[in-house]
């Protein structure tokens, strides 16, 4: 058997197994051999931890739609502390720090996604540099917050003159209804990631895109309706639909009736 003070000349710190009457524990070598496991990949600076508490076989999925959620309603506090939590029971459970780093790359590329903004790229490239290098439990925490303070930082100074360019957007939506839109080739035209522009666009519209797109077109179908010039078929080509059968639900779907009865109803 060997006595507490053996143990602690190999470990500065255990959680031993709790006695009966109070008696001071003794730890047998058959007990740390099956008992406990060493943190082999992620390491403290001061002290070198064997927590029998902290062997589990797994971890519960990472919830991204949750983390996705957070971020795009600016909640970045809870989204650093979520993902944080995280990463932390992570370490516990003894996940391979390899397999954790790539994880956490791509939560933090995820974070904001594509974007072609140097500084944010710079922001990438130094911390998933110093993510692969690092050994300690403790560096790899604060490397990780930095990273997403940064990040945040970038998010809040670019808020303005992003919801310039939603305005630039909407505009542009509105003076091309007519053509074959779509969120894809306005991100580019923009030069927006495509994930980060729709769920901004839904939020500062409170509609996705679709939606948006296809209101813009019904609220001028109706203006071309009250005109005989043009037949309905006429009208939803006119405004951008090239399937007559499909306009005249959705011009239901937001006014409540078909497109004859509205012109009928409107002459």
């Amino acid at each position: 058997m060997l006595r507490n003070g053996s143990v602690k000349r190999c470990a500065k710190h255990i959680l031993y197994p709790e006695t009966k009457h109070g008696a001071k524990p003794y730890i047998s070598l058959s007990y740390i051999t099956h008992n406990v496991k060493l943190l082999e990949k992620f390491y403290f600076k001061e002290h070198l931890y064997l927590y029998k508490e902290l062997i589990k076989t797994n971890i519960q999925k990472f919830d991204y739609k949750k983390f996705s959620n957070l971020v795009n309603e600016k909640e970045y506090i809870k989204a650093k502390e979520f993902l944080l939590s995280y990463i932390i029971n992570s370490i516990n459970v003894q996940i391979p720090s390899e397999k954790l780093k790539s994880q956490t790359k791509n939560f933090l590329y995820n974070f904001i996604g594509e974007d072609d903004n140097n500084e944010i790229e710079q922001i990438y490239i130094s911390g998933f540099d110093k993510i692969e290098n690092t050994r300690y439990y403790d560096d790899f925490i604060k490397i990780v917050e930095d990273i997403l303070e940064k990040l945040e930082n970038i998010l809040l100074s670019n808020k303005n003159s992003t919801d310039e360019y939603m305005e630039k957007i909407l505009e542009y939506i509105k003076s091309n209804y007519k053509e074959e839109l779509s969120l894809q080739n306005i991100a580019e035209r923009f030069n927006f990631g495509y994930s980060y522009l729709s769920a901004y666009f839904s939020q500062y519209t409170n509609e996705c895109f679709t939606e948006y797109l296809n209101r813009i077109r019904i609220q001028k179908s109706c203006e071309l309706l009250k005109n005989y010039s043009y037949s309905i078929y006429e009208v939803s080509q006119l405004v951008g639909y090239s399937d007559h059968s499909y306009f005249c639900r959705v011009f239901k779907k937001f006014v409540g009736i078909t497109p004859s009865i509205y012109r009928k109803e409107n002459l």
